[in-house]
């Protein structure tokens, strides 16, 4: 053997480290179970930000005046600046944080409000099938139809079509119907902020799904209610934050003129235009706006038409608890709205445009961040009710498109961070997309460990609440070893 005595005895070193740590590498993969705790706290950043509303910060009306459009016959373009939406989204009122044990109700100003039932479904196997739903009063006690029907739900509350199917992983949650109720006469408009696991105050709803519920009113013949999916498929308590705006009723009506600014309690909002048609479209262009602006569009069709009409508003501050009807001469309502698309509010009405006369503005200057604490959500899987290990929660069906959607079902139900590095060559393209009935978080994390190259390694970390992909010991070993020998 040829070669400087010493560096031959520096290689043989390594060679003989190197053996040793390959057989370290596979006592160290004999590991246990991966576990994940179902009470253990989680990030609670988004659940503390939840239930400590932003104060009422100082009115910038010149803001207003940025705002700017063009009407091209179809299509309406309002430019705003980039620090619009990075402005907040304070509604412009103090609010009262009132935490709320199971039964009780927000009262003020004569009125009250609160959970009422609570209903959950599976999906449906097909987009035409109806869904039934069984609903619980907030103690747990099945309701029937006549209780169904003093609460003021109809018929076609009972059961629905699953509008979620072939939407991916949420297939793979539970879809999760609050109703809300009120005595006397309704308190106004509440609006969820966010639905989080009471035990470990992660959030059980995703931007997406927060996104489609605005405020909502209860009325005087039917109550409220909140629907979306729900990330857990264990049973754990729930907590719910609502905005909820309870008395000091405020309203303002005036006729529509061009441009006009109103000033209402908490902030001022601007009528940017009112035109005939349909509201088809909306979104975001990017990239044909000026550089300091971006630009919303709102396509509409039927212009001219007689098919509708569309009117648009902007507020200061941008989310101002405002609620605005469109009137006829008469007074009757054409058309109401409260929420808006990055910060510039759509109303439609259901008439032609030169019906729309005039405008109501209501606000309730009373607010509430109500946080009410719910049961776990019903009709779930019994071996799912009480889990020690939420790696054994079993989904009952999941659909899983790619490597993304594979990681994030695993990180949903175990409650886990599934973190991700770009050197991971993926999963092979002939495993997805799948479908998988009956199968626990564990299996699933298995199937995908199973998958991975033989350089990569799941690692669960219990104390950080995080999944990992890591290189293994042995591929470790091999660049340590590489960068060793290079000298």
């Amino acid at each position: 053997m040829s070669g400087h005595p010493h560096l031959q005895h520096r290689r043989f070193s390594h060679i003989r480290l190197f053996v040793l740590c390959l057989g370290a590498a596979a006592f160290v993969g004999c590991e246990r179970a991966p576990y994940s705790s179902p009470t253990a706290l989680r990030d609670t950043n988004d659940y503390f930000k939840a239930i400590s509303p932003p104060l009422p910060r100082p009115l910038d009306l010149q803001a207003l005046d940025q705002i700017s459009l063009i009407f091209d016959g179809e299509t309406i373009a309002a430019t705003v600046p980039y620090d619009w939406n990075s402005r907040g989204d304070g509604d412009g009122f103090q609010h009262a944080v009132d935490h709320l044990s199971l039964g009780q109700w927000l009262s003020g100003d004569g009125a009250s409000i609160g959970p009422i039932a609570y209903a959950a479904s599976v999906p449906a196997k097909s987009r035409d099938e109806a869904v039934v739903l069984e609903y619980f009063a907030p103690d747990g006690k099945p309701l029937g139809v006549t209780a169904l029907s003093e609460l003021g739900l109809k018929k076609l509350d009972w059961v629905e079509y699953d509008k979620f199917s072939k939407r991916g992983i949420g297939e793979a949650f539970p879809k999760l119907r609050i109703v809300l109720g009120s005595t006397k006469q309704p308190p106004g408009f509440f609006r969820p902020v966010g639905l989080f696991d009471a035990s470990t105050k992660r959030p059980l709803v995703s931007s997406w799904g927060m996104s489609s519920w605005e405020y909502a009113q209860i009325r005087t013949n039917a109550p409220g209610d909140l629907t979306t999916r729900v990330r857990a498929c264990h049973g754990t308590p729930l907590e719910l934050v609502l905005d909820v705006e309870l008395g000091g009723k405020l309203v303002v009506e005036t006729n529509l003129t061009p441009d006009m600014r109103v000033a209402m309690p908490g902030g001022e909002v601007r009528f940017l235009g009112l035109w005939g048609g349909a509201l088809y479209s909306r979104g975001i262009s990017h990239g044909r706006a000026p550089k300091d602006s971006e630009t919303i569009r709102f396509v509409l069709r039927g212009a001219g038409q007689g098919t509708g009409a569309l009117a648009l508003f902007v507020t200061e501050p941008r989310g101002l608890a405002v609620h605005i009807d469109l009137l006829n001469g008469n007074g009757a309502v054409l058309g109401s709205g409260a929420d808006g698309f990055c910060g510039v509010r759509d109303v439609r009405a259901r008439s032609r445009a030169e019906d729309v006369r005039a405008v109501r503005l209501t606000v309730f200057t009373n607010h509430h961040h109500a946080v009410y604490t719910l049961p776990p959500i019903p009709n779930l899987l019994p071996e799912n009710r009480a889990v020690g290990n939420l790696f054994d929660v079993k989904i009952p069906f999941v659909r899983v498109g790619d490597d993304y959607e594979f990681r994030q079902v695993i990180q949903e139900a175990t409650l886990m961070e599934f973190s991700y590095v770009d050197w991971q060559n993926g999963l092979p393209k002939n495993l997805l997309p799948m479908v998988r009935t009956n199968v626990t978080a564990g299996q699933l994390l298995m199937e995908y460990r199973r998958n991975l190259t033989n350089t990569c390694a799941v690692v669960v970390d219990e104390k950080k609440n995080e999944i990992r992909i890591e290189p293994t010991q042995a591929e470790k070993i091999k660049r340590w070893l590489r960068q060793k020998l290079r000298f």
